[in-house]
């Protein structure tokens, strides 16, 4: 099940698309099936609270930690995710 979708082209004449599944090796299956191309980022679940700042707040943090963040998403229930360049580090920052 996708968890998540984005569209992008980014000024290409080829789309692409970024996915988050919740079972990683079945969408892996389906996509290698289907004969498509694809690469993995790891990222991870977040359940933030809806208060203005928190997401700042984690920004700032993982900013003066170095951490880039490359991706955010909220998914169909509600919950974020979030890539990261460091995902083990923007973890110890998160729990």
């Amino acid at each position: 099940m996708s968890e998540g979708f984005a569209k992008t082209s980014a000024g290409s004449p080829n789309a692409a698309f970024k996915l988050v599944f919740d079972d990683e090796l079945k969408a892996k299956s389906a996509l290698d099936a289907a004969g498509t191309a694809y690469t993995t980022n790891e990222a991870f679940l977040l359940s933030l609270a809806n208060q203005p700042g928190v997401l700042g707040n984690l920004a700032k943090q993982l900013g003066d930690s170095r951490i880039n963040i490359t991706s955010f998403y909220v998914t169909m229930q509600g919950k974020q995710v979030l890539g990261v360049d460091n995902v083990e580090a923007a973890k110890s920052i998160v729990s």
